[in-house]
């Protein structure tokens, strides 16, 4: 084994200060190491660094694992999408982020069932009634695109309410790392009939729905990547949590490739793993959205660890794989049979479900999340769950700038929620094999059972010039950085209204466009921030980025 040093002159980087070659008797063996460097000068002057590498065994390139970012259950509204005249051949056409190595063949499940986002989730109570056939699905790769197999058919019926249907795709190239990848499905029911769904698209990364009243005219506007169709893409309900077109895609997908052993998380999740106020804009390239998605697709630790979050907004630890909440789980048996050797497409089970679980006593409160664990264990055999401690909850006079202006809603409080999470952390039940601190990311560090306060967080842009003079409304403001794209901030006074765009000047300025529109004047140099919550319950948008940097990237080494 070599180890290679360099250093260069950041002024000049061809400039090389130093290189040098270590050579080690033998090999590493397959497993977590980490390397230490310590750099100094003779002023006195020291740095140290450490770096975790993770040396892979021979990579399984026959093991189905999960592999793909952005992809969800099917979770939405109260009610599905009906077929109208005229617009019930549908196509939806949806980016996703694909694993740390090459994959070369896949498998895509899509449902015949639908979860109802809070009250009874994760109950899987959402069926069409109807038939929803499949006319044609597609894996894009770049700019080609491959045809997805249904067992040896180019289409599939999908019966209301079952587990649905697999399709399979040998595309004959590899998919590279760290890529962004596609599948388009061509859906249709008869006219009033309910259709499936489960995503939001994006149109800011390119994806698009189509509807026509045929296949053969569909089929036109998805072989011409034509505009996404507007009578199901109204600009007014591209941004709503309710109203906004839910589209049908694949939710559990599966590849072959050069699998080489690091962690891959199944994760049981509510609305603040899979995150509720989330909804397009906001995702990052590879469709992550929320703290959990986020941070487990970080490149930091032992890099990006591939994931299916099997949860849904308004789920519970109670509710999670028991009656009426088992469809998802026989799906999962399913991915399981395709690895001739019985093996998981997931290593570990990552546990961030609980918070709707919450009871004024923190033992019954606990023994919900401690079931689960042990349900998942006893489907699971020799499994390894890692929990997540719980978010707490307040309300904010002042839109949450400081924690005098909170206060704690019972029973999210020390003595109750406190005790849940202490009883997380000491593995009081006995069933856990770690936990990951995401509450100490959450809370201030002071005034700890409160959001960390917006005015003490990191500054996220600067006004570089007045916007508004009081009278006028405006929406367009120039900063001194570009804005995330869907987050929302907050300055001064003005709070709310997704960033629409934010587009460079050319002189090191960025115009903004926001959704909200205001009187009030803004002067030049007033900070921006990210908005904290809108609800009081779930992260925003931005704070949901900033949850994810908060939680050390080392701590997926419990994940191994």
């Amino acid at each position: 084994m070599k180890i290679i040093y360099s250093l260069t002159n950041d002024i000049n980087p061809a400039d090389e200060i130093i290189g040098a070659e270590t050579r080690v008797a033998t090999d590493l063996a397959p497993g977590s190491y980490t390397l230490s460097t310590k750099v100094e000068n003779s002023e006195g002057w020291s740095e140290n660094f450490n770096q975790n590498i993770v040396v892979p065994t021979t990579a399984d390139t026959n093991r189905w694992m999960f592999f793909a970012t952005g992809n969800r259950v099917p979770g939405g509204t109260s009610s599905l999408p009906v077929a109208v005249t005229g617009l019930n051949y549908v196509a939806s056409k949806l980016f996703f982020g694909s694993a740390p190595y090459k994959t070369r063949e896949f498998r895509f499940h899509w449902s015949g069932f639908g979860i109802n986002e809070g009250g009874t989730a994760p109950q899987e109570l959402l069926a069409p009634g109807n038939n929803v056939v499949i006319d044609k699905a597609w894996l894009t790769i770049g700019n080609e695109r491959y045809p997805i197999d249904f067992s040896g058919s180019a289409s599939a019926t999908i019966a209301s309410g079952s587990n649905g249907v697999w399709g399979h795709c040998v595309p004959g190239v590899d998919l590279p790392a760290n890529s962004v990848f596609g599948v388009i499905t061509e859906y249709h029911a008869a006219v009033g009939e309910k259709l499936l769904y489960g995503y939001r698209h994006q149109q800011e990364r390119g994806e698009k729905i189509w509807a026509s009243s045929t296949l053969t005219s569909l089929e036109a506007l998805v072989d011409s990547n034509a505009p996404s169709t507007t009578a199901i893409d109204n600009p007014g309900n591209y941004n709503s949590l309710t109203n906004q077109f839910q589209c049908f895609g694949p939710d559990m997908m599966l590849a072959r490739g050069d699998y080489d052993e690091r962690p891959v998380a199944l994760v049981t999740s509510d609305s603040h793993g899979e995150q509720r106020n989330e909804i397009a804009m906001s995702a990052d390239a590879r469709r992550n959205m929320g703290f959990l998605r986020r941070w487990l697709d970080d490149v930091g630790g032992l890099g990006r660890i591939p994931h299916f979050i099997i949860g849904v907004p308004g789920a519970a630890a109670q509710r999670e794989l028991a009656t009426n909440a088992l469809k998802r789980w026989a799906v999962l048996d399913e991915a399981i049979a395709f690895n001739p050797d019985g093996k998981r497409p997931f290593t570990v089970v990552l546990n961030q479900v609980g918070w709707n679980d919450n009871n004024t006593t923190a033992a019954t409160w606990s023994s919900r999340i401690d079931a689960l664990v042990g349900r998942i264990k006893a489907r699971f055999s020799g499994v390894k769950v890692v929990g997540m401690t719980l978010f707490g909850r307040t309300t904010s006079s002042s839109s949450f700038s400081t924690t005098a202006s909170q206060t704690i809603t019972s029973p999210f409080t020390a003595a109750i929620l406190g005790a849940v999470n202490n009883g997380i952390r000491t593995n009081a039940s006995g069933a856990l094999d770690g936990y990951i601190d995401a509450f100490e990311a959450w809370s201030d560090p002071i005034d700890t059972y409160k959001w960390r306060p917006y005015l003490t967080a990191q500054q996220r842009g600067t006004f570089v010039e007045t916007a508004g003079d009081g009278v006028t409304t405006w929406n367009t403001f120039k900063t001194d950085v570009p804005l995330n794209v869907g987050h929302d901030y907050r300055f001064g006074t003005i709070s709310g209204g997704n960033i629409l765009s934010s587009v460079a000047n050319g002189d090191g300025t960025w115009t903004n466009v926001r959704a909200a529109a205001y009187t009030a004047s803004v002067p030049s140099g007033t900070p921006l921030y990210y908005s904290v919550s809108g609800d009081s319950i779930h992260a925003s948008s931005g704070r949901t980025t900033e949850i994810a940097e908060l939680i050390a990237q080392s701590e997926k080494s419990k994940l191994l």
